[in-house]
């Protein structure tokens, strides 16, 4: 690494993260339920999403979605966009295609009747991400980096969020399952199938094997380019600990980017410092931010968040577990080998699912064995719906 580079990487993560420094905030309640806009714009193909809530109190700090309000953008050549609620407490429109040569704003009317307005904003010129890449850190750990620059440097200030999305299966492979059979005396339990070919394997359960978690970032990640002569970033955006099942078999991240104004930035940038000290979005803010979006009928109603508009860019990069030689995932589960009879499998297979045959017996005169034992591990062990899905994502190779 040349000692440019070097500076630049070191000036980059000072941008990022700043100083470390014990921070101890002093709430303010003036923020108590303080309507909270979330959300930068996309100005052009895709969708638009916004998500109103609710700060807090101090001894509540929890999320509270706003719904039922109308939600508005509107042009500086007074067209009107409307945003759906979609959900509760998210609003959303379709391929804005909004005007970059025009000015907007955000009208929000809440459902208790109050009227909020922001200030005009310009469309932010927003460049692709020129690329997504890993790095294997020397303490094994995997970092997700993102590369990006406008050649035309008039965007210099960003934000980026990400999903992330990974594959993952089961630790044992079953292919077996608990049947019932009822009896005078109450229903017996065994394992089906009840014979096994000799000469093929049985199948295995997929969909209690295959299965797909997914995530996506709670940090304020931001980033500018200020003090360098180009308007070009590269920074790690993730960081995977080496052994996570997220790369167990194969991960996927979509990395969502915005440029921002140097006033929106600025916002950004205070409600990074309160919400590392206190949490989240929904807390109440230590410190006054500066909102771009106020109440027209309630002037001492106060607001968390700023109205932005930039066309979103976005890229999903996916890493393979083959690309990582010895990233050593485990699950820490056991094999237990039960007797295939309904009083041991009632006695000792409490929370425990059926895996593979382990010892069998032939069948006279026919190409079949009867099960005598069969192994056995916990629930999350053999089927892993029990902390993902196994409907299997649009976008999977």
């Amino acid at each position: 690494m040349t000692l440019k580079r070097t500076y630049g990487w070191i000036w980059m993560m000072l941008t990022l993260f700043g100083c470390i420094q014990k921070y101890t905030p002093t709430p303010s309640s003036a923020y108590a339920d303080a309507l909270v806009v979330e959300g930068s714009l996309n100005s052009g193909q895709g969708q638009a999403l916004l998500k109103l809530s609710r700060t807090g109190s101090l001894s509540a700090p929890a999320q509270m979605p706003e719904g039922g309000a109308q939600v508005v953008v509107q042009g500086s050549d007074s067209t009107k966009y409307l945003l759906t609620e979609v959900s509760v407490g998210s609003y959303a429109a379709q391929d804005l295609n909004l005007d970059s040569a025009r000015q907007y704003r955000l009208l929000i009317t809440t459902i208790e009747g109050d009227s909020y307005v922001s200030d005009y904003v310009s469309v932010i010129p927003n460049p692709p991400i020129d690329s997504i890449n890993y790095i294997r850190e020397p303490n094994g750990s995997v970092d997700l980096w993102l590369y990006t620059h406008n050649p035309l440097n008039n965007t210099r200030y960003y934000q980026w969020g990400f999903g992330e999305t990974w594959e993952f299966h089961s630790a044992y492979a079953s292919t077996l399952k608990y049947d019932t059979l009822p009896g005078p005396t109450g229903d017996s339990i065994f394992v089906v199938p009840t014979e096994v070919p000799i000469a093929a394997a049985l199948p295995v359960d997929s969909s209690i094997f295959r299965c797909w978690q997914s995530d996506s970032s709670t940090n304020l990640l931001i980033g500018n380019s200020i003090a360098l002569g180009s308007d070009a970033i590269s920074l790690p955006l993730a960081n995977i600990p080496v052994g996570s099942q997220k790369l167990s078999v194969l991960y996927s991240i979509n990395i969502q980017q915005f440029g921002w104004s140097k006033a929106g930035y600025q916002f950004l940038s205070a409600m990074k410092a309160n919400t590392e000290g206190i949490g989240t979005y929904f807390s109440p803010q230590p410190t006054q931010l500066g909102s771009n979006i106020h109440c027209v009928n309630n002037s001492t109603k106060l607001v968390v968040g700023y109205f932005n508009v930039s066309a979103l860019q976005q890229m999903r990069y996916f890493v393979s577990n083959s690309q990582l030689p010895d990233w050593n995932y485990s699950a820490g589960c056991v094999l237990q080998i039960l007797d295939n009879k309904p009083d041991s499998i009632v006695k000792y297979s409490y929370n425990l699912l059926p895996v593979q045959p382990q010892d069998t017996a032939p069948i006279p005169f026919v190409n079949f064995y009867t099960i005598v034992t069969f192994t056995a591990s916990t629930t999350a062990c053999v089927d892993c719906q029990v902390s993902g899905t196994s409907i299997k994502p649009f976008f999977w190779p």
